[in-house]
């Protein structure tokens, strides 16, 4: 019997209209063997625009509910649930619009452009498909166009998911003493069962004398943190292919034609408590070195179907004020927290040099651009070097 293997091949070109100048977006897309797609653009922003339409042909519906959870509208969208009223607070108050800018600002022109075409992309699939969408989120409101500040608020919030966001229940609780406090629980525990694996091997080991690395990244198989394999080119520029996440607009894990790159988390902390100590006439306000500072009172207003429910988180300089069973708000002390990652903006610069990187000399000089969250990050190269090193965020005690 002869075996073939069969290329199954689907193309796209996609033209769109550019928001600045007149412009206009051009990607190529072409799906191959597995349902990977290939996108090919002549520029950052048309690279964005076919990102962001690959990745909202394969999971639109869980794109959609990443932008309602970082917007704060999942309350309006799925329903007032107490951990939804919770989610919406925190990410209203926390996920703000001076934050979204301070990190835009923080871009190269390259990234804004890409980030701006990426907007236009998931619009333009939302435009294409609105009547032929998946049946999990088929005729729902909530998938709908969005626009750069939404999309910028989305990549922040998945970036603190696992640090700040771990405590939106106990943010959003937080309230003075004498002021009603429902019981929050928290579990302060890793998961257990969890983790990547990598392996890379220099020179020294390998028959070709060139660099090997094996990656075996574990993240869930479903949801926002699920893998998706893409490749972009841009002709001289770019040409990097590996793993983005659903919620993400880059390759997170992959390769060129002269590094790959792959990471593991990292056992670094990204959180620190502090422990208030409070004005013992004012509740209100806590000590800070010889002084008082007040605690500041941020007011949101989460929508929902019937109006708006105005909610308060309380913040510090150190970051917001949480509580929980065994952290409560009391006359004396009270507790805030702050997350490394947060304030962080360098990290679309570090992926963009991370993707085009020649040796493992640059992906040593992208990553100490600070932008690597809470991962190690472990790499080979064509002329037989092996790196490894944990280059992420971390407090700054």
């Amino acid at each position: 019997m002869n075996h073939q293997i069969m290329l199954l091949f689907v193309a796209a070109t996609l033209f769109g209209c550019a928001a600045d100048k007149g412009g206009r977006y051009d990607a190529d897309i072409r799906w191959t063997s597995y349902g990977i797609p290939h996108v090919k653009a002549g520029d950052w922003g048309s690279a964005g625009y076919g990102f962001a339409y690959a990745t909202a042909t394969d999971g639109i519906c869980v794109f959609a509910r990443e932008v309602a959870k970082a917007n704060g509208t999942l309350s309006t969208d799925f329903g007032p649930s107490d951990e939804n009223l919770a989610s919406d607070t925190f990410h209203r108050a926390i996920v703000t619009p001076d934050l979204v800018q301070r990190n835009a600002a923080a871009m190269s022109g390259n990234m804004r452009r890409y980030n701006a075409g990426y907007v236009a992309g998931y619009n333009r699939f939302i435009e294409d498909n609105q009547a032929n969408l998946p049946a999990a989120c088929a005729g729902e409101k909530w998938v709908r166009p969005i626009n750069e500040l939404e999309l910028g608020r989305m990549f922040i919030a998945f970036g603190i998911r696992y640090g700040t966001g771990n405590f939106a229940a106990g943010i959003a609780a937080a309230a003075p003493p004498g002021e009603p406090v429902a019981a929050v629980q928290i579990d302060y525990d890793v998961t257990p069962g969890i983790g990547s694996n990598a392996i890379a091997l220099g020179r020294d080991l390998t028959q070709s004398g060139k660099g090997i690395l094996f990656g075996n990244p574990h993240y869930p198989w479903q949801g926002p943190a699920r893998f998706h394999m893409i490749h972009t080119t841009i002709p001289g520029e770019l040409d990097a292919m590996g793993a983005s996440l659903l919620s993400g607009s880059f390759v997170a894990i992959g390769f060129n034609k002269d590094i790959a790159w792959t990471h593991t988390v990292s056992t670094a902390l990204r959180l620190t408590l502090f422990e208030l100590e409070l004005n013992p006439e004012n509740p209100m306000q806590y000590r800070y070195g010889d002084e008082f500072r007040d605690i500041q009172m941020i007011e949101v207003s989460v929508p929902l179907a019937d109006g708006d429910s105005k909610q308060t988180v309380y913040m510090t300089h150190h970051g917001p004020i949480l509580v929980s069973n065994e952290l409560p708000w009391s006359r004396t002390h009270a507790f805030a927290v702050r997350d490394a990652i947060l304030n962080n903006n360098a990290a679309f610069a570090t992926y963009e040099a991370l993707q085009t990187a020649a040796s493992v000399a640059e992906v040593e000089a992208a990553i100490s651009r600070q932008g690597i969250y809470f991962v190690n990050t472990i790499a080979a190269d064509r002329h037989g070097n092996a790196f490894y090193a944990d280059i992420s965020s971390t407090p700054h005690l």
